[in-house]
């Protein structure tokens, strides 16, 4: 990276906020935005759409005291002729006393892609004003010691060594960018790689962090999936394609369970016979699915694992019959924890963790447990469905090694 792509700066904002909060979004021009407490982005409204007119956005970063800030550029497409009227800045001090770094307008061509911030509280500013054209911007950022941080819009064919390790903000997942393939066969080269991390269940998308990636040669075809809320697509003939390293290092198979009980079951008894069970085959076969009697939030669905198991996922399809268009939109996840049941929750939180779930009844639908539940027995709570509750259930995991 030549100097001129990088500049170093010394920052500090004083702010009113709260400790336990990691930044502040303010103004009617804001986009996207995901303020994480390592990492996060920025965005202009409606990006990649062109930005409305007469806009402001302010943002308010910090970053764990004594750490400093990386910022990176995703995409710049700004419509000003010398900054006046469209632009960002990175601001530093309060009104009067303020030191300003930018400001940034036009592409990326004529500017810094990276930014060096060498205090933990800065504020970004966007403002527009009358102007035809142009998406905006979108801003990645991490604490200083993710050097090698990239943007949400990096794909796979953007770096040509075998192997290497990077570093994805947190929020991602919703920034425009398509993918191609599944963790099982790998991706495709020109997905982008951060929202590919998330589908695949490296990493999660409300925190970032590092990924491993491994190149490989490619395939004649992608196979389109739905995991952890995003929608991949078919993939056509590549010459190379790319699959993520896990610390782990073993193999996720299926975890059957040896027995099944339900809130309800419609049609009394005679569903609970195993030709018949939710987990019988495979979720995208021809089996029968779960429909309990009623339709509400209190309705559950129970796998008994026979032992212990680390369970990495659950993969849930709908009744897969057209003439039936049920499934579970949404859902929440209990285990049996001392003889007592735990929801899943959220990562470093105690609010309640809501899977997004099936989104027509014929196809599978995969959600990564991190952390992996470690349990015998799981509950599948459905939260939101179409016209009726009808699913099939998969747990994907290992048998559970308790530590010496």
């Amino acid at each position: 990276m030549s100097g001129n792509e990088i500049l170093y700066g010394f920052f500090l904002i004083h702010s009113a906020l709260s400790i336990v909060l990691f930044g502040e979004k303010l103004g009617d021009g804001c986009g996207h935005t995901v303020l994480g407490r390592e990492s996060g982005i920025l965005s202009s409204k409606n990006y990649p759409g062109t930005y409305p007119n007469n806009t402001w956005c302010e943002v308010k970063l910090r970053v764990p005291e004594g750490n400093s800030i990386i910022l990176k550029f995703g995409d710049l497409d700004i419509e000003a002729k010398e900054c006046e009227s469209d632009y960002v800045k990175i601001i530093k001090g309060t009104y009067g006393n303020e030191l300003v770094y930018g400001p940034f307008c036009g592409n990326l061509k004529n500017q810094p892609k990276e930014v060096h911030v060498d205090f933990s509280e800065i504020t970004i500013q966007f403002r527009s004003g009358l102007h035809v054209s142009g998406r905006g911007f979108l801003l990645s950022y991490a604490t200083r010691e993710h050097k090698d941080l990239l943007t949400c819009l990096d794909k796979g064919s953007h770096f040509s060594s075998p192997t290497y390790r990077k570093y994805c903000p947190a929020g991602c997942k919703a920034v425009a960018g398509d993918i191609y393939g599944d963790i099982t066969q790998g991706y495709r080269h020109t997905s982008v790689l951060c929202k590919a991390a998330v589908h695949a269940g490296v990493i999660l998308d409300e925190v970032g962090g590092a990924i491993s990636v491994e190149e490989h040669k490619g395939l004649s075809h992608y196979s389109a999936t739905r995991a952890n809320g995003i929608q991949s697509k078919d993939g056509s003939l590549s010459d190379t394609l790319f699959t993520f390293l896990t610390n782990d290092g073993k193999k996720h198979t299926t975890l059957p369970p040896v027995s099944l009980s339900a809130s309800s079951w419609r049609g009394g008894e005679s569903w609970r016979l195993r030709e018949a069970s939710p987990n019988n085959t495979q979720p995208d076969s021809k089996g029968r699915p779960w429909t309990p009697e009623h339709n509400n939030s209190e309705q559950w669905l129970q796998l008994d694992l026979g032992e212990k198991k680390k369970i990495t996922g659950i993969v849930t399809t709908g009744s897969t019959l057209l003439d039936l268009d049920y499934y579970v939109q949404s859902y929440k996840i209990q285990h049996k924890e001392r003889n007592r049941w735990k929801t899943y929750t959220h990562y470093n939180s105690s609010n309640d963790m809501v899977f997004e779930g099936n989104v027509d009844c014929l196809h599978s639908s995969r959600n990564t447990f991190q952390p992996p539940i470690v349990a015998r027995y799981l509950r599948v709570i459905p939260q939101t469905w179409n016209q009726r509750i009808a699913m099939t259930v998969e747990l994907l995991g290992y048998p559970f090694v308790k530590a010496q």
